[in-house]
Formats: C-alpha cells, structure tokens, sequence
C-alpha cells in the first residue's frame, strides 16, 4: 500500500492544529510585569470623511491606552471647523472627561481664539472649565480672567476677575 504524500500532508496539518489549540496564549511576562498600558501608537490619527472631504480630524505623535484612560502627546484635533492644540491632553472613558494639563490653543470658525495652561470638559454635559489663567481673544478684543466656565449647550460663560479690552 502506497502512502499518497497528500494524506502525509493531511496528517501533518492535522497535528499541527491540534498542538495550535492546546497552546494557552498567555504572556507571563507581561501579565506579572504589572503595567497599566494596554496599547501605544506612535504617529496616530483619526479621520471623519464623508463625501466632501474631512469632518474631523485628530492626530498626535504618540497615544498611550491605559486601563482607565488614553493619554496624548502633542494632540492636534479639528472639530466642528475648531483648531485644538496641546502638548499634552488625557481622555477618561467612564468619567466623559477630557483634561488638558498643558498650554491649550483652540482657534474657533468664529474667530475666538482661546489660550490656557490647563481646562478639563466633560463630554456629557458639554462644559468645559478651568480655574488656570486664561485670555479669550476676538477680533482685537480679549478678555483675561483667572477661571472660566463655559457650557456650550446654553452657550453662557461664566468667570472670576476678568479684565477686557474691546476693539469696535
């Protein structure tokens, strides 16, 4: 009886899956390393296009996942036809916050430009704070102020000791 090198084939393959399943794919070493990191990018960016071109857009030189939370370095996002930029920005899943620990610059369509060291929003109830030093720019006018609250769904804004300068 002759053996057909298909059926050798058929066997080895066979073997092959077998000894595949018994394989437990676990990392000891990462898993005893006691790291919070589940995946980093370098170099990332997101897009939303639709048939006219990009919506939105944000990029940054590295993105970190942790357990709890995304952190970005170097985030640059364009949203809703706004400008973000900061060196440094963290994003918590369950608690719908962004918070940006470093020189904020946000370039709006309306020509509002606002700069700060640090603000945190919250994606639920679109509020965004600070009670860093700020300076709201428009048109040749600015406010400064040493804390602001802005709620973008009754478009108000709220803060303490402001000194403006208004351009007609």
């Amino acid at each position: 009886m002759v053996l057909r090198i298909e059926y050798i084939q058929l066997l080895i393959i066979t073997i092959m899956l077998f000894v595949i399943m018994q394989i437990n794919p676990q990392n000891v070493s990462a898993i005893h390393s006691n790291s919070q990191k589940e995946v980093s990018f370098k170099a990332l960016t997101f897009l939303e296009i639709n048939s006219t071109g990009v919506l939105n857009k944000l990029s940054a030189t590295e993105a970190i996942k942790y357990k709890t939370h995304f952190d970005f370095v170097n985030l640059s996002a364009l949203y809703n036809g706004s400008k973000i930029d900061t060196p440094k920005a963290t994003y918590f899943e369950k608690e719908n916050r962004i918070v940006v620990k470093e020189n904020l610059k946000v370039a709006t369509k309306d020509n509002y430009a606002l700069t700060t060291n640090n603000i945190e929003y919250d994606t639920k109830t679109k509020q965004a704070s600070t009670k860093s030093k700020f300076t709201l720019e428009s048109n040749g006018s600015f406010i400064k102020g040493d804390g602001i609250i802005y709620d973008m769904k009754s478009k108000s804004i709220e803060s303490d000791n402001i000194h403006a300068q208004i351009q007609f």
